[in-house]
């Protein structure tokens, strides 16, 4: 988990965390080839999936079944 701070000076006000936001998305995304390497390992494409006769993505269909992928931002007082 990855976890940045900000402060206000107002009751309302916008704050712009553009620079934080990215720093963090920078870090998840240098992991996706590990990630995307290990799914291929685990369900690879050449097998013979039913479900490729309905659309020919089921390996893809799979990794995602496993990945259930999100991101969740929560923020605190």
């Amino acid at each position: 988990m990855h976890e940045f701070s900000f402060f206000t000076t107002r009751n309302e006000e916008m704050v712009d965390l553009t620079k934080q936001v990215q720093k963090i998305v920078n870090i998840i995304k240098q992991s996706k080839l590990d990630v995307l390497t290990s799914l291929s390992n685990m369900v690879p494409k050449k097998v013979n999936y039913k479900h490729d006769a309905v659309d020919g993505n089921a390996s893809a269909q799979i990794k995602l079944a496993i990945l259930e992928p999100s991101e969740t931002l929560t923020f605190k007082k």
